[in-house]
C-alpha cells in the first residue's frame, strides 16, 4: 500500500517549534481565588461562602519538566478532600464542601469546575472537639504562631486507578484566636521585564480576630544582592500605605511597577512599623523575569486524515502556547511535504514509512488563512 503524507508547519517570527515527546501522564491540579498563590488558598472562618476555582491540567510527564498536553479521550477527574497524615478532616464540624468532577474533554488538555467551600464560623478560640496532640493536626507554628485552631486541607484527585498526587491546598483560618501576623498578598507574583506599566494590588490579611482600631502601616522593598534594583531595572512612583479597617480581615491599595527592560531579579514588598507593634508584618514577593521565549506546546488540525474522493475540506487549527504573549502576533501557515518525524510518535511514523509526498497544487490545493493570538 502507498500512502501520500502531508503535515501543516506552523512558522512565526521565533522559528519553528517541535512537539513533546511521549512520556507518562500526570494531572496537575491548582486552585485560583483572588490573589492567593495557585497551590495555597486561606480563607477565614468568617468568610461565608466561598467560590474556589480548580483547574486539572494534563502534562506529558512530570508537571515540573514538561509540557501540557491534550487526552486522547475524556479524562474524569474525581476530586477529594484529606486533612494532614493522622488527623480527621473535620467535615461538618469546620467546614461544608462541594467538590466538582472534572472532565478533560478529548483533544483538550484541562478542564475546570468550582469548589464551593462554607466554613463553620463560631466563638471559640481553639474548637476542637478532642485533642490531637500539640501541633499535631493545626497548621505549622511557622504559619500559625497564635493559639488558635487553623485547620489544613489538600484537595486530592483520581484519574481511574492512578491518583492524583499534586493537591494544593486550603487553609482555614480561626478568627477567634488574637491576631499576630499580617499576610501580604500580590495579584501578579511574575513581571516580565519588558512589559509596561502594570498596576498590582497588594492585600494585607489578619491572620485571626479583627481589631477594634484600624491599623495602617507603611509599604517599602527589601534589597538584597540578587533582587532587582529600583530606579535601574523598574521604578514604583509611590509604595503608599495600607490601612485594615477596624472590624475587617484586610485592606489593600495598588501600586504601579514599570519594568525599564534592564535586569531582572526579586521584587520584595514588606510592611514597616504598624500602629499595632505586637502584630508582625508579612512580606511578598514579585519576580521580575525576562519575556518567555515564543514557544508552541501544542498545534493540532481537526480532521487529521483526508480521503482522495472527499472533496474540499475545512480544517481547524488549534494553536496552543507554552505562555502568553506581551503583544498581538500574527501566526503563518504552511503546508510541507517532506518531514522527517511527525510528532515525534514512532509508531506514527512506522504508519507513514512507505508513503510518498504531496505535491501541491497536483495532489491537492490549499488556501491558507492567517491566524491573530492577542497578547
Amino acid at each position: 500500500m502507498i500512502r501520500t503524507q502531508w503535515l501543516l508547519w506552523l512558522m512565526a517570527a521565533s522559528g519553528v517549534f517541535g512537539w513533546a515527546g511521549e512520556a507518562a501522564a500526570a494531572i496537575k491540579l491548582t486552585l485560583n481565588h483572588e490573589y492567593y498563590p495557585s497551590n495555597y488558598v486561606l480563607v477565614r472562618e468568617d468568610a461565608g461562602e466561598t467560590a474556589i476555582e480548580v483547574t486539572a491540567q494534563n502534562y506529558a510527564g512530570d508537571p515540573s519538566t514538561t509540557s501540557v498536553e491534550t487526552v486522547e479521550r475524556d479524562t474524569y477527574v474525581a476530586l477529594g478532600i484529606e486533612s494532614l497524615e493522622g488527623c480527621s478532616s473535620r467535615l461538618n464540624s469546620r467546614y461544608r464542601i462541594t467538590l466538582p468532577t472534572l472532565i478533560i474533554p478529548a483533544g483538550k488538555s484541562e478542564a475546570t469546575g468550582v469548589i464551593t467551600f462554607i466554613p463553620i464560623d463560631d466563638e471559640l478560640k481553639g474548637n476542637d472537639t478532642y485533642d490531637e496532640g500539640a501541633g499535631t493536626c493545626d497548621d505549622s507554628p511557622e504559619d500559625n504562631p497564635g493559639d488558635g485552631d487553623d485547620l489544613v486541607l489538600q484537595i486530592t484527585g483520581n484519574v481511574g486507578a492512578h491518583k492524583v498526587t499534586t493537591g494544593p491546598r486550603i487553609h482555614l483560618a480561626d478568627d477567634d484566636k488574637a491576631s499576630t501576623n499580617i499576610s501580604l498578598w500580590v495579584s501578579e507574583s511574575a513581571l516580565s521585564k519588558e512589559a509596561g506599566a502594570t498596576d498590582i494590588v497588594v492585600r494585607a490579611e489578619l491572620n485571626g480576630k479583627v481589631l477594634t482600631t484600624p491599623l495602617t502601616f507603611n509599604l517599602g522593598i527589601q534589597t538584597q544582592p540578587n533582587h532587582a534594583v529600583r530606579d535601574v531595572d523598574y521604578t514604583v512612583p509611590n509604595l503608599g500605605r495600607i490601612t485594615i479597617p477596624k472590624n475587617k480581615a484586610s485592606g489593600q491599595t495598588t501600586i504601579t511597577i514599570t519594568p525599564k527592560a534592564r535586569g531582572t531579579g526579586i521584587i520584595r514588598l514588606v510592611g514597616r512599623p504598624s500602629s499595632h507593634p505586637s502584630i508582625a508584618i508579612g512580606h511578598q514577593q514579585i519576580e521580575l523575569t525576562d519575556p518567555p521565549a515564543p514557544a508552541i506546546k501544542g498545534l493540532t488540525a481537526r480532521p487529521s486524515v483526508i480521503r482522495e474522493d472527499q472533496g474540499p475540506t475545512n480544517i481547524e487549527l488549534t494553536v496552543e502556547l507554552h505562555d502568553a504573549l506581551a503583544a498581538d502576533a500574527e501566526v503563518l501557515f504552511t503546508m510541507a511535504g517532506n518531514v522527517d518525524d511527525l510528532s515525534g510518535s514512532d509508531a506514527f511514523n512506522e504508519f507513514f514509512s512507505d508513503a510518498k509526498p504531496a505535491i501541491r497544487d497536483v495532489h491537492y490545493t490549499a488556501t491558507i488563512g492567517s491566524l491573530t493570538i492577542r497578547q
